[in-house]
């Protein structure tokens, strides 16, 4: 008999509770629908509200505290929207939608490792859910995971036509990053044909440029030629010191031929090649043509972001088919990559040269240079500026100076994909000794002004190139004799050419 009456009691204390939970539950259910009606008309106070009044009655429901953190979420509080999705998850994670809202906010606050896994779980379980496909792509994406990454964002924009243009860029990002060049180009492409958003168009221009210069350095050989005709108002007695004027004009042929290759890639270090060879045939006054050849054998290494070079530089001078002038330079320099946008270059170098023509001007220079690149407006233009000191010391004390460099200037990519380089130069030489024959100690100052204007045509290999040279040069020398200024003078050059570069 007191068995049975323990039974019956404990069936009476389960039915109250059971009632009373019951109870409790239709005390709560009214105001979360309330919150329902609310959050689904935008007013998302009012079901805040209503959801915590429901909570009062039932604190372990799920759907309030789903519900209440998918409204903190669109008001964009995500840490309590994280709190109540949290609860949500634990009390039962099966809740429709849940699971994207949790990788949702995951994503939102950065954490992409958890936002990724949850939409692959979705993806997995519902291959047509479009967006979770496409989020688990970028959620990977963010974390640098590129070959992860792709897979999600390709099925996505292969999915939804409405998606293919962000995916397609974000998985051109992905394969530029995977060292897939032509894949990348592929896809920048078609961001650049079909996407609506000018920005994004743009942006695709500039990857896809990134593309194809990240593909050609990875040669290890690079082809460069230019050839055009050009008018000189000036001819130079002294082409490479640029000393003695003619004050004859021409018409000129000028080419220029430069290749490299690199022999050693490992890691970081890079050991290789090249020569260049350069000329101007005149059509008129032959005895001026000039012809260079110069060599270049370069090591290369890097480190975080810095950069170092080491080069020697043979070269040789002809003038009218005659040995005119041979160098050769050692030149170390360093360069610092500051950040994305600014650039640090600092060089040295030691020249020893022999002139042919004037035995004289024979000796040496050491040259110390500092140069600085800037780029703004997303990297549509690059400012830069630079400067030097040098120290020429000759055979004969006539030729022996030090000089002071510096240059300003600024690289523009323009549109209908002209590019413009524009430069301004100016060059102190003072002498140190008095001149023998002139009986002065002699001061000159150049300034030169260099615009450049070019683009592809045809082919991207293939551009066309239109080149202006403007150098005044302003001397304290004066021939008595004449009662000139020899080494002042004033010559314009403009040259059209072709360039190809593979």
């Amino acid at each position: 008999m007191t068995k049975r009456l323990i039974v019956l009691l404990a069936f009476f204390l389960f039915l109250t509770a059971f009632h009373n939970a019951l109870a409790a539950e239709d005390k709560g259910s009214p105001y979360y629908d309330f919150g329902i009606f609310a959050f689904e008309d935008g007013d998302y106070q009012d079901a805040v509200g209503n959801f915590k009044k429901a909570l009062s009655f039932n604190p372990d429901n799920p759907y309030y505290h789903y519900f209440l953190g998918k409204t903190y979420l669109a008001l964009k509080d995500d840490d309590q929207a994280a709190l109540h999705l949290k609860v949500a998850w634990g009390l039962d994670s099966e809740i429709s939608g849940l699971r994207y809202d949790l990788a949702t906010l995951s994503f939102k606050q950065s954490d992409y490792g958890a936002a990724a896994d949850l939409f692959e779980g979705i993806a997995s379980e519902d291959p047509n859910y479009v967006m979770a496909r496409y989020y688990a792509g970028i959620s990977r994406f963010k974390l640098k995971a590129y070959n992860q990454a792709l897979p999600h964002l390709l099925l996505a924009s292969e999915q939804s036509p409405t998606i293919r243009p962000n995916g397609y860029y974000y998985a051109g990002i992905c394969y530029l990053n995977t060292g897939a060049y032509d894949r990348a180009i592929d896809k920048f492409g078609y961001v650049r044909d079909n996407a609506e958003s000018a920005v994004l168009r743009g942006n695709a221009v500039k990857w896809l440029e990134a593309s194809r210069s990240q593909k050609k350095a990875i040669k290890p050989y690079r082809l460069y030629a230019k050839v055009g005709y050009q008018y000189d108002s000036n001819i130079l007695l002294d082409p490479v010191d640029l000393d003695r004027p003619t004050d004859e004009d021409d018409d000129a042929l000028v080419a220029y031929l430069m290749g490299k290759y690199d022999f050693v890639r490992r890691g970081n270090f890079t050991l290789g090649a090249g020569y260049s060879h350069y000329l101007v045939n005149y059509d008129t006054l032959s005895e001026y043509d000039l012809s260079a050849s110069m060599g270049d054998i370069y090591a290369q290494y890097k480190w975080d972001n810095l950069r170092f070079d080491l080069s020697y530089r043979p070269n040789y001078y002809w003038v009218d088919e005659k040995d005119y002038q041979a160098s050769q330079q050692i030149r170390p320099a360093l360069r610092w990559k500051v950040n994305n946008d600014f650039n640090v270059r600092f060089n040295y170098a030691y020249e020893w040269k022999k002139n042919f023509e004037t035995t004289g001007r024979s000796g040496d220079i050491n040259l110390v240079d500092l140069d600085l690149y800037y780029f703004f407006f997303d990297r549509r233009v690059q400012l830069f500026a630079g400067g030097g000191y040098g120290a020429n010391r000759s055979d004969h004390t006539d030729f022996d100076y030090d000089q002071v460099r510096g240059r300003l200037g600024a690289n523009f990519k323009l549109p209908l994909a002209f590019k413009l380089r524009l430069m301004g130069k100016i060059n102190t030489k003072d002498y140190n000794y008095v001149d023998s024959r002139y009986d002065v100690e002699r001061k000159d100052t150049r300034w030169e002004g260099i615009g450049s204007l070019s683009r592809k045509v045809y082919f991207d290999w293939l551009s066309a190139v239109l080149d202006y040279r403007y150098t005044r040069n302003d001397s304290n020398v004066i021939d008595n004799t004449n009662d000139v200024q020899i080494y002042d003078y004033k010559r314009q050059q403009v040259t059209v050419s072709l360039a190809a570069s593979f």
